[in-house]
């Protein structure tokens, strides 16, 4: 930062300075002229002052304004900000991917949030690795997140897919995780006039079609099972998990009760007959 006012009588620099022992540190340099009685320059009073801390502070807000937490990935602020940055003719061709990870939903109810956290981060980490560095990632949602990727074709762009698929599968294969990755993947290219927003519509439209085909094919795949777990490959149970008993009438044939369908019992008749008793009982009430 450079300020200067009145006719440059006063000066305010920010600047980075090193210290003896190799370290930097962040300083505001404010220079302050001194004059004489004739109103001329007679000398120059310079302070310092370490603003290192602020420095870092405003560092660590810029870092959060841009990236998401969890998974140290672009957030959404910055992605939209980048689509309207990018220009098609200029850089194209562009293709965006839209990523949704499946069953996160389910996850966070039967094992926690911090089940889940932790399978977003092993999502991220391996579509990182599957990308360029110059290629934006970012996470847009809760389970969603988006790639643009410059200078990409639609033949290239699948590839990018296919490698992202491979390393999902790759990863459930060898780690056999207790609760199996899995992604759904859309794809659009800029084609002719098309912004940028309306490929990633097309992207997303794609990403949710792939989704409703794999529950088609796999209705079983991450639906929550009757003990609160949810079922379908890589989800085992542990521990002893009994099937909820069903409550029958506790009064039972002796008293002759026996419970309506929304649990109001009905008035009693007369209490049978008990062998060796000698006599019958009955009760009115």
């Amino acid at each position: 930062m450079k300020r200067i006012l009145a006719g440059e009588r006063l000066v305010e620099l920010e600047t980075e300075m090193m210290r003896k022992d190799g370290s930097s540190v962040w300083v505001e340099l404010v220079a302050t002229p001194l004059e004489n009685e004739k109103g001329e320059l007679g000398g120059i009073i310079e302070s310092f002052r370490d603003i290192t801390s602020r420095k870092e502070a405003e560092k660590k807000l810029l870092y959060l304004s841009l990236h998401d937490p969890l998974t140290g990935l672009y957030n959404r602020a910055y992605f939209e900000e980048e689509m309207a940055r990018l220009n098609p003719q200029r850089q194209g061709p562009i293709s965006i991917l839209v990523m949704d990870l499946d069953g996160l939903k389910i996850v966070n109810d039967t094992l926690g949030h911090q089940a889940g956290d932790e399978l977003l981060r092993t999502a991220a980490r391996l579509i990182r690795r599957c990308l360029r560095k110059e290629d934006c990632l970012a996470r847009i949602g809760g389970d969603e997140f988006a790639a643009i990727l410059v200078k990409t074709g639609t033949s290239a762009a699948q590839e990018i897919c296919q490698r992202i698929r491979q390393a999902v599968e790759d990863y459930n294969q060898k780690e056999k995780p207790l609760i199996p990755l899995s992604l759904s993947i859309g794809m659009a290219t800029t084609e002719g006039s098309l912004s940028l927003n309306e490929v990633f519509k097309q992207a997303d439209n794609n990403m949710y079609r792939e989704k409703l085909l794999a529950r088609k094919q796999h209705p079983q795949r991450h639906r929550p099972s009757p003990h609160g777990r949810p079922r379908g490959p890589g989800f085992r149970h542990q521990g002893t998990h009994r099937p909820p008993r069903r409550i029958g009438n506790p009064y039972g044939p002796k008293t002759g009760i026996r419970r309506e369908p929304y649990g109001q019992p009905q008035a009693p008749g007369p209490i049978p007959r008990h062998r060796g008793s000698g006599y019958t009982r009955s009760h009115s009430f």
